[in-house]
């Protein structure tokens, strides 16, 4: 094999180890830049054509507006994993040093949604949403919003142990206004978060919808 040939199958190989990282970082929101939805396609929303709905004609929500959720201890919610902004551990520092890499990839290509995906079940991409989203709230300048659109297994307000009644499954299928399903937590004030309650049947065409383009727009 001649040299010209090997350079090129590494220069391939590096190219598919690229688009493996970039399917997992889609899209986010803040004031500058912002925050994240967790597990849902990429969702490119200045792309997206402007739909004549009443998701763009009617007033936007406030997320400071949304109501505090209890959370549980601190201790139990370090038995689900989830990682404290505040902690000195080497899982801190890893989701630290992922924020910094997501916030300069977002920047550099005006990406305003960051979606985290996986190829199968139980890879743990709640988790890495739940600490990611934490860690960018963490920046005095972010602003996010963590959005559960795994429909078929929602788990983000398990992790967190909020007890929700309804979600965004009712915003996609039932008209529910986001206001009625989103809530703040005392984990940072610039967080808000948008659960799912209930998984739903035909979560892709569901996701596939129009109304989830107007939920996109919304957030």
């Amino acid at each position: 094999m001649s040299i010209e040939r090997i350079e090129r199958a590494l220069e391939i190989a590096r190219l598919q180890r690229h688009r493996a990282a970039e399917a997992l970082v889609a899209a986010a929101s803040t004031p500058p830049l912002p925050a994240l939805e967790p597990e849902a396609p990429v969702v490119n929303i200045p792309a997206l054509e402007q739909p004549a709905s009443r998701a763009s004609s009617a007033p936007a929500a406030r997320p400071a507006d949304a109501p505090l959720a209890e959370l549980p201890a601190r201790e139990l919610l370090r038995e689900r994993y989830v990682v404290f902004p505040d902690e000195t551990g080497l899982a801190a520092q890893a989701y630290k040093m992922l924020r910094t890499q997501v916030l300069q990839r977002a920047r550099q290509h005006a990406m305003r949604c960051i979606g985290v995906v996986s190829a199968a079940s139980g890879e743990g991409k709640t988790v890495t949403a739940v600490n990611l989203a934490l860690s960018l709230a963490a920046e005095p300048n972010q602003s996010v919003l963590l959005a559960d659109l795994d429909l078929r297994r929602p788990s983000v307000a398990r992790v967190l142990g909020l007890k929700v009644e309804q979600g965004v499954e009712s915003v996609l299928t039932a008209d529910t206004p986001l206001e009625r399903v989103w809530l703040r937590t005392n984990l940072s004030e610039r967080l808000t978060i948008v659960p799912a309650a209930a998984p739903i049947a035909g979560s892709s065409e569901v996701l596939a919808g129009q109304r989830t383009v107007e939920l996109m727009r919304q957030l």
